[in-house]
């Protein structure tokens, strides 16, 4: 059911699929468990998860742009292999090519001539990524918030990135981490790592694995998430709105 926006999700989860290098038990737990789990049922956010919501035998570019199109936000997930893999290098290339124009015409997008024939339409996309669900989610995220203007795009790193790494990533990729960061979970699951070895006795870690429902990982009130809910729509915001603009013009 549509939202009053025209929006039936708050935000579309682009993630890595079971055939991807770097997908893992982690990430697919993170994904289709932890991620649910607190912003859906805790904090009642509605989330299209790639893998988890496609309908049976429908094309992927038809899901990945209408299903992007019905969000307010794309919460991107990527580990340190998404980008840098020899799978992904010629196709990283091309994207960081096509998506050159996105950063430095980033202050120019307004003028209205900008297309996704330009900086990657449907058929380049699918020629420069001919497998993969994410490198198509990509493509799109990119354009509608460097170009379009049109999507809010929050960056979620699962793992730690070095330099490296980071110099695979396509240019558009690496332009909006330099410019509004990344959610890191790594850095959670460190601090919980952290928490894990200073317990010396056998009863501190039977009794944490037995409060894992209060683990601070799975708390809205963690500094996680409340990087991931400071980036996330405001809920209830849009109904007020549209609501008292109704009222004022009777």
């Amino acid at each position: 059911m549509q939202d009053m926006d025209g929006r039936l999700y708050d935000a579309y989860v682009a993630c890595l699929q079971p055939c991807a290098i770097g997908f893992s038990e982690e990430v697919e737990t993170f994904t289709l468990q932890t991620l649910p789990r607190v912003l859906e049922k805790a904090c009642g956010y509605k989330l299209f998860i790639a893998g988890r919501d496609c309908v049976p035998g429908e094309a992927i570019v038809d899901s990945v742009g209408e299903n992007i199109q019905a969000s307010r936000r794309l919460l991107l997930l990527y580990t340190a292999s998404t980008f840098s893999s020899k799978k992904h290098t010629s196709s990283t290339s091309s994207l960081s090519s096509n998506n050159n124009n996105l950063s430095k015409n980033n202050n120019s997008e307004d003028n209205g001539e900008s297309k996704m024939g330009e900086g990657g339409s449907g058929e380049r996309s699918e020629e420069v990524f001919p497998d993969t669900r994410q490198n198509l989610e990509v493509l799109l995220a990119m354009h509608k918030t460097l170009l379009e203007r049109s999507l809010k795009v929050v960056l979620v790193e699962l793992e730690e990135i070095n330099s490296a790494q980071l110099a695979l990533f396509p240019e558009s990729v690496q332009h909006l981490r330099k410019k509004q960061g990344a959610v890191c979970w790594w850095k959670e699951q460190r601090k919980r790592q952290r928490r894990r070895t200073c317990m010396t006795r056998r009863e501190d870690e039977e009794k944490a694995e037995g409060d894992a429902q209060l683990s601070p990982s799975l708390s809205p009130s963690s500094r996680f998430w409340k990087e991931i809910r400071y980036y996330m729509p405001v809920r209830g915001k849009r109904a007020v709105y549209l609501e008292r603009t109704a009222l004022l013009n009777l």
